[in-house]
């Protein structure tokens, strides 16, 4: 992240920060703001996985969410400040399947 009002241009790379730590072999998809958490998203051997890291202090991983099998996330929803997370989990036999997970305690719930 660099603030480019207050930045020397010629010195910009001695102003980045780091804000996620790069996974050594996931290749990070998405990230989205959930309850004062960050949801960064990975792919993993052609298989989406979920990582909640602390917004504070994003080096620190809260959780790590089983998901149902391999899959991919379709459709995501959540806000900044909300504890519920909606979203659509599809595997090779199912096209997606909506789930809603509670971010104080991440536990899932099948939805339809």
């Amino acid at each position: 992240m660099i603030d480019v009002a207050t930045v020397d241009p010629t010195k910009w790379q001695q102003s980045v920060v780091e804000v996620v730590p790069q996974h050594p072999v996931n290749n990070m998809s998405s990230c989205s703001i959930m309850n004062f958490k960050l949801a960064c998203f990975y792919m993993e051997n052609v298989s989406d996985k979920l990582v909640f890291y602390d917004f504070n202090t994003p080096a620190n991983v809260l959780h790590t969410p089983v998901l149902p099998e391999l899959g991919t996330f379709g459709k995501t929803v959540g806000a900044h400040n909300s504890t519920e997370f909606l979203f659509r989990f599809g595997t090779f036999t199912e096209p997606g399947i909506l789930y809603n997970m509670n971010l104080d305690n991440y536990k899932m719930e099948k939805i339809s």
